[in-house]
């Protein structure tokens, strides 16, 4: 088995928060394509430099745990 772990934004660039159906459709869209997921209900605080600039993010975190098969990594690992 392999566990992929997804950080989603909750506030886009701007400041505006992300709709709550966003994560509703993405987490649809997991389970339809892996079959399972699992969502922390804690907020992941995250930090990155970009050219000097330090960028602070609030994160929603999602874990979706995969059989080893080839196809199912190749798809997760693999951009749409």
């Amino acid at each position: 088995m392999v566990r992929f772990e997804l950080l989603l934004p909750l506030y886009y660039n701007d400041g505006r928060t992300i709709e709550p159906e966003k994560f509703l459709q993405t987490d649809e869209e997991l389970v339809v394509q892996c079959s399972a997921t699992s969502t922390d209900s804690v907020v992941v605080s995250g930090r990155w430099m970009y050219q000097s600039t330090l960028y602070e993010d609030k994160l929603m975190r999602v874990r979706v745990d995969v059989c080893v098969g080839r196809s199912q990594h190749t798809s997760m690992s693999t951009p749409a």
